[in-house]
């Protein structure tokens, strides 16, 4: 079951590196990946729930990096703790190079951006954000923030691999230090 699914998704892999996007169809993937259409539509509906689910799937451990609720409040954060989370989702981006790049494409990055949303806003019961009965726009903000700040680094390190992983861990301590600390709930 699971190598169809690895299959297929492979298959949606190396074709977007040939064709853009909008020229993949479902009869190109089940072909490459090896399989019977039916077995394709035995896991995804169409080619965009598969797209989705790959991206999400990314998003969903990268942004896992930093989303959940990490110390009840009160208690004192362990010094290395932030430094391991940054380093486990810069090594998470590196070992997702090759996909990011291929997967998001101009093409595809509308719906990029709505998945990234969508995982910030799942894991906003962990994260320190206003209520949305306090302030929509408020709320809003910080949603926005907080995705800018996920798709900025990702880019960032994706483009600086000329740095070590402990400059790059430096860098990222340094900008959630003085920015994002809050709302990924480490408390001072």
């Amino acid at each position: 079951m699971y190598r169809s699914q690895w299959e297929i998704q492979n298959s949606m892999i190396k074709l977007m590196k040939a064709f853009p996007y909008s020229a993949i169809t479902v009869t190109m993937i089940a072909n490459d990946a090896r399989i019977n259409r039916k077995t394709f539509y035995g896991y995804y509906r169409n080619k965009d729930e598969l797209l989705f689910s790959m991206i999400y799937d990314m998003f969903d451990e990268l942004f896992g990096c930093f989303m959940y609720r990490k110390y009840p409040s009160g208690a004192s954060v362990e010094e290395e703790r932030p430094r391991q989370d940054i380093q486990r989702f810069l090594e998470l981006v590196t070992f997702y190079e090759e996909r990011l790049l291929t997967l998001i494409t101009t093409e595809t990055s509308r719906t990029a951006i709505s998945i990234a949303d969508q995982v910030v806003l799942e894991h906003c019961q962990d994260i320190c954000i206003p209520d949305e009965k306090e302030d929509r726009f408020l709320r809003k903000f910080y949603l926005e923030i907080i995705r800018n700040f996920f798709m900025g680094a990702i880019d960032a390190w994706m483009e600086s691999q000329r740095i070590s992983l402990d400059d790059g861990i430096a860098i990222l301590s340094r900008i959630m230090e003085q920015s994002y600390l809050d709302i990924f709930c480490y408390e001072r």
